[in-house]
């Protein structure tokens, strides 16, 4: 059993082909869940602020990179010292304030995850 962070906090922000991103958990499924479902039901939203330098604030490792935008990794757990924890909430809140945009499954199913 892992703390709750593993399902309900986001861990990556993962780019699909037709540019939408899943928010993902630790477990690099969508946040709730503990294995990847099927595309039909994966829930996909539109980021337009997320920009290269919007990455960069809030990746980690300050990396620029669109495709995997990575909020912490094993060096910096947000639970394992106050000072990780500090910093990913700085990262958090600068996430929080991007609008999304619903993908729905059917304009999705264009686009699977997998190819």
């Amino acid at each position: 059993m892992h703390d709750i962070r593993y399902t309900h906090l986001p861990f990556c922000l993962q780019r699909h082909r037709d540019g939408s991103y899943t928010i993902q958990n630790r477990y690099y499924a969508p946040l709730g869940f503990t294995k990847r479902p099927d595309d039909s039901i994966t829930p996909r939203y539109r980021i337009p602020g997320l920009t290269a330098g919007m990455a960069e604030r809030i990746s980690f490792d300050g990396d620029r990179s669109l495709d995997k935008v990575y909020l912490y990794n094993d060096t910096c757990v947000p639970t394992q010292s106050t000072n990780h924890m500090t910093a990913y909430m700085e990262r958090l809140a600068i996430l929080s304030a991007l609008e999304i945009e619903p993908v729905e499954a059917s304009e999705a199913a264009l686009f699977p995850t997998s190819a």
